[in-house]
Formats: C-alpha cells, structure tokens, sequence
C-alpha cells in the first residue's frame, strides 16, 4: 500500500510512504510520516492525504483521500516520486476470497525495517 500527499485536489501525487506487506490490515499500525520539508496547503478542496492499496488475491485497487490542511515551510518541496497506478488486464483469474471456504491466512504486519524506512522518507 502506498501514502501520497496531492495539493491538487488528485490530479498528481507526491509519495510519502510504502508498505509491501499485505496492508491494509486492522491489527497492525502502518505508520507514515509527513515530510517536514513539504510547502503549506491550506485550500478547501485541494489537499488531500491519499492511502492507495492493491489487493493481494484479487485484480483490485483501491483509493482513499482526505480533505487536509498542512502547515509547511516557505519555499517547501514534495517529494518526487508517484503513487503506482494498477491497470488490470480483463482475464478471467482462478482466485479465491475470504468466506469462500478455503483456509486464508493474515498478514504478519509490517518489518521493522519498512516501519523505520517509512518514517525516515526512504520509501
């Protein structure tokens, strides 16, 4: 799963963390640290804080945002990378779900290591 700021109300996006492990997961924190270095964005409408996951059995995507306000630093800078953008190929798949009868198993949460990477912007 992917965090991102937007500052344009969702026409681009500015990475600010990644997990690789299944996520979202209720049992577990996935913490993301705003940078301390990104511009103000007070405008109703525009700044959004956006958390992008694919799911990991089925050809599905998913997208969430929140209206934001952030206090920056004069002269801030966003990071530069993107959020990745899943286009699924139309195929039929063989795959199974949660409640479909077949033993599934949950994540173990995020490692340490992308919990410090995450909040150190080494994404």
């Amino acid at each position: 799963c992917e965090f991102s700021l937007s500052y344009d109300n969702g026409k681009t996006f500015h990475l600010i963390g990644r997990y690789s492990k299944t996520c979202p997961d209720a049992y577990y924190q996935w913490p993301v640290k705003i940078p301390s270095n990104v511009p103000s964005c007070t405008d109703k409408n525009k700044c959004l804080f956006v958390w992008t996951w694919t799911a990991n059995i089925l050809p599905q995507w998913y997208m969430n945002c929140a209206d934001i306000r952030l206090t920056g630093v004069k002269g801030g800078k966003l990071p530069t990378k993107s959020i990745q953008i899943v286009d699924f190929k139309p195929n039929k798949m063989k795959v199974t779900a949660p409640g479909d009868g077949n033993k599934h198993t949950s994540s173990t949460g995020p490692s340490k290591k992308e919990i410090t990477d995450n909040m150190n912007g080494n994404y």
